[in-house]
């Protein structure tokens, strides 16, 4: 694990277990996507859910597309038309190869048209990375990036008060990677 991830709780969504039809499920994305937890009710598997995102860690690599595949089965697998969906992408870094940053965008844009909205947090990304996922990933003013753990704190935060207003979340994932 990055010493950066071990110093933050890495549960930084609190707010959705206080909505009670708020829906969320976790996967990663290293070299593989790997899915934790398909889209479940956050109250009722509130302690499962945080178990399962401590349990990740740095694996090397970097495939965000993988990650993002992940999540367009587990939204399309319980779509509901009647509540937006949100997919939040968490990286420390760069797509490892140049083919996993091309499938990301056309991963990315699939889920946009679909009408999910993608928010992006990178932590501690030089400013091509931050960039490309600004203008080929994020969704519109839905790219955010962290110089520190603190910073985390405050990008979660305004994410919970954007997607919170009077809404309950459902079918968020949580799509994050520790390289």
């Amino acid at each position: 694990r990055n010493s950066d991830i071990e110093d933050y709780n890495l549960f930084p969504f609190p707010f959705i277990i206080e909505k009670e039809n708020s829906r969320i499920g976790v996967a990663t994305f290293n070299a593989y996507g790997n899915n934790l937890s398909n889209l479940v009710n956050a109250r009722d598997n509130k302690d499962s859910l945080k178990q399962k995102i401590a349990s990740i860690y740095a694996a090397g690599g970097a495939s965000p597309q993988k990650g993002l595949s992940l999540a367009q089965t587990n939204l399309a697998n319980s779509k509901r038309t009647d509540v937006p969906q949100y997919v939040i992408l968490f990286t420390d870094g760069a797509p490892s190869e140049d083919s996993d940053r091309t499938s990301s965008e056309t991963k990315a844009r699939e889920l946009r048209k679909a009408g999910i909205t993608i928010y992006t947090v990178g932590l501690k990304l030089n400013d091509e990375t931050s960039n490309w996922l600004s203008e080929s990933i994020a969704s519109t003013n839905c790219a955010f990036t962290a110089a520190n753990v603190d910073e985390l704190k405050v990008i979660f935060a305004k994410i919970q008060q954007t997607i919170s207003q009077n809404i309950d979340i459902k079918n968020a994932n949580i799509v994050d990677v520790i390289d």
